[in-house]
């Protein structure tokens, strides 16, 4: 056997599963070792040593040969992702559904979807039917976090579909919160009336004194990509997603976490995998903005990461 090839993975995905995430990695590596490749795994995000835009941004950062992110920044900001050099297009390596959910996760080419967060509301009033900011200005209203891409995911899908004001007036009448964790207990304790959450959260609803409700835009979709660089092989690129991002963890998503798994091959369903419509943003939406979402997001939270000026 000749020797090992090498690949670099940056991983930066779901906090809250983190540590399944970490182990499943672990054994991921193994089973890459029997077929000849030395996967390097290297984690970012909460708890972590650094998140990973933030780290990209540097310029001393050292890049991957495999990156799986729900840190949208690196795929939004033009500058961060062409840093990242050639890309294999990888879109088309995994067979999807075919749902609102699943096509609205379609971007770049050089990104493969994996998964997506459902955001929807939870607390003592009920949203549905109501439009976002119907919604929003009707109950005091959280959600976060901050500096991960819950909130900003929020923020941009608002400003795609409803206009830069509308985004603006979202950032200053809500309270955003560092994690959307800490959002959800301000509704479940009384703080906020509503809070735009994770679906795992809203689930907890008793249906009483807390209910969980959806949008007339539907969930608001926060999806994870798989990227390679053509500094590895296809071959080998295909080998770690693969093994990496395999049925079985793809399964334990939609199952713990009530992610909606964009692979056809996944039978577990998130609850809110069937919506009819779904809030979300395009890439080149994003990209057309620039400097003006920071300058827009960074006056409401003057403390969140930026991307460096040019």
């Amino acid at each position: 056997m000749g020797a090992a090839r090498t690949v670099t993975l940056y991983w930066n995905h779901i906090c809250i599963l983190h540590g399944h995430e970490q182990r499943h990695v672990r054994r991921a590596q193994e089973r890459l070792a029997r077929r000849g490749i030395d996967l390097h795994a290297v984690f970012f995000g909460m708890g972590c040593e650094h998140r990973l835009s933030p780290y990209l941004a540097r310029p001393d950062a050292r890049l991957p040969d495999v990156v799986v992110s729900a840190d949208l920044d690196m795929f939004d900001d033009a500058r961060l992702f062409s840093s990242l050099g050639a890309c294999h297009a990888c879109a088309s390596w995994m067979p999807r559904k075919d749902t609102p959910a699943v096509r609205a996760m379609e971007r770049d080419p050089r990104l493969l979807p994996l998964v997506a967060i459902p955001i929807t509301c939870y607390g003592s009033a009920s949203c549905e039917g109501l439009a976002l900011p119907d919604a929003t200005r009707r109950f005091a209203t959280a959600f976060g976090g901050i500096d991960n891409a819950a909130a900003r995911t929020v923020v941009k899908a608002v400003w795609q579909r409803y206009g830069e004001e509308e985004a603006r007036s979202l950032l200053q009448r809500s309270s955003v919160t560092a994690m959307p964790i800490e959002a959800f207990h301000r509704a479940r304790t009384g703080q906020a009336d509503i809070a735009l959450v994770p679906s795992v959260y809203a689930l907890r609803a008793d249906g009483t004194s807390r209910v969980h409700s959806r949008l007339a835009e539907g969930p608001i979709l926060l999806p994870t990509y798989f990227c390679a660089r053509r500094s590895i092989d296809e071959e080998t690129a295909r080998a770690v997603l693969e093994e990496v991002m395999n049925e079985e963890l793809l399964e334990f998503y939609a199952r713990n976490g009530d992610l909606i798994a964009a692979s056809a091959d996944v039978r577990a369903e998130s609850s809110q995998e069937h919506a009819a419509r779904v809030l979300s943003y395009d890439q080149d939406f994003a990209r057309g903005l620039e400097g003006r979402f920071y300058d827009a997001y960074c006056a409401r939270l003057p403390h969140a990461w930026r991307m460096p000026p040019r």
